[in-house]
């Protein structure tokens, strides 16, 4: 799947940049939720039981760590989502940038099971996290594009 060449899409804000495969749909953020800047869904196809996504979100942290804001949204999560399970979750640090990424499970309303993959970021008291979904089904053959998708998220003025 990483064969596929990625397609760049920018946030609302115009400040962050993606690349998604370029079949994908992006929606308006509007649409989807409050904290969202971008939100891009794969294609309708009938074999899928879940279409995967990704979307960005953005929150207030004030002086909160990366750290702090995430055991927060630890919290929230566990308390909203349907058997929600963390499998991993751990911080690294490269580019001079602190991100915390998350990989958990949990079950959609439509009791399909989804795996998530996280990264969050803080810059400037602002809270910024990637999220990609796709049906725990179809995890093992998207791990390539979901970290392909991740790697390419930056600010737009990040050198």
């Amino acid at each position: 799947m990483t064969s596929r060449s990625l397609h760049p899409v920018l946030d609302a804000s115009h400040d962050m940049e993606i690349a998604v495969p370029p079949d994908w749909d992006v929606l308006d953020p509007a649409t989807v939720g409050p904290a969202v800047t971008c939100a891009v869904v794969a294609p309708i196809e009938p074999d899928l039981e879940f279409r995967p996504n990704v979307i960005l979100t953005r929150s207030d942290i004030d002086r909160l760590s990366v750290a702090e804001w995430q055991e927060h949204n630890e919290t929230v999560l566990r308390d909203t989502l349907t058997a929600y399970t963390v499998v991993d979750r751990y911080e690294e640090f490269a580019d001079y940038v602190v991100t915390d990424r998350r990989l958990a499970d949990y079950v959609t309303p439509d009791g399909v099971n989804v795996t998530m993959t996280q990264w969050s970021r803080a810059r400037a008291g602002r809270g910024v996290t990637l999220t990609v979904t796709v049906s725990t089904a179809d995890f093992p053959e998207m791990v390539p594009l979901v970290e392909a998708i991740g790697a390419t998220w930056r600010w737009v003025d990040q050198a």
